[in-house]
């Protein structure tokens, strides 16, 4: 038995279960559409366990032939209500997740969505007081003080350029940082009274990216 299994091993259990499924059935079967030809398929199968298992359950005058009747009876009876709960129950749009909890079933899994491509461009904010180091803090507006991200978005790509000219574009710049927070960077003392000119943009769970910020420009101090 798998250990998703909505349906018990155990013959006590699984007994208890049929009842409930059976009677909560019976009273709504129309309601969500299940034809009276399935119904009366599946309360067949339903009887035939009930008579079985009547014996069967007590230990003291059952047979080995008992038994096995049982057994044959419950595996076949578990195979049609499989049958019927995926062609039914799992399937059908009338019928809500609390009420396949309550029949005992499993709620289907939802179907997964794509993560979006990101559209909303990062707040960028690079705190350089500290002698040669950098922190560098990223916001998805108006959660400012937060390390919220927009949905579906992994982390945030940052690119920068140490010294030189104003980089025409962000995917020039030769340093790259994928970061899920605010992180530090540490530069060389040789490097103090360069600027550092810094980009970055939302990367999803997929890997496509969104739009760059505009340069955030900071001096090595």
């Amino acid at each position: 038995m798998k250990s998703n299994d909505y349906l018990p091993h155990a013959d006590r259990k699984f007994d208890i279960w049929r009842l409930n499924f059976i009677s909560i059935l019976l009273v709504n079967s129309v309601a969500w559409g299940v034809t009276p030809a399935a119904v009366t398929a599946l309360e067949v199968f339903d009887s035939d366990w009930s008579e079985k298992w009547a014996v069967a359950k007590i230990t003291t005058t059952r047979s080995p032939e008992d038994t096995f009747a049982k057994n044959t009876s419950k595996k076949s009876y578990v195979a049609a209500l499989r049958l019927f709960v995926k062609r039914w129950i799992t399937a059908n749009s009338v019928i809500s997740d609390p009420v396949r909890l309550s029949l005992g079933t499993n709620v289907p899994k939802t179907i997964h969505t794509p993560s979006p491509i990101p559209v909303e461009i990062p707040v960028l904010d690079v705190d350089g007081n500290v002698h040669t180091i950098h922190k560098v803090k990223f916001y998805q507006p108006p959660s400012f003080e937060s390390n919220a991200k927009p949905d579906g978005v992994a982390f945030c790509e940052i690119r920068a350029q140490v010294g030189g000219i104003l980089p025409v574009d962000p995917e020039t710049c030769p340093n790259v940082y994928m970061r899920g927070r605010a992180f530090i960077i540490t530069y060389d003392v040789s490097q103090v009274g360069l600027l550092v000119y810094y980009f970055a943009r939302w990367i999803n769970t997929r890997g496509i990216p969104g739009p760059w910020t505009l340069v955030f420009i900071a001096t090595i101090r």
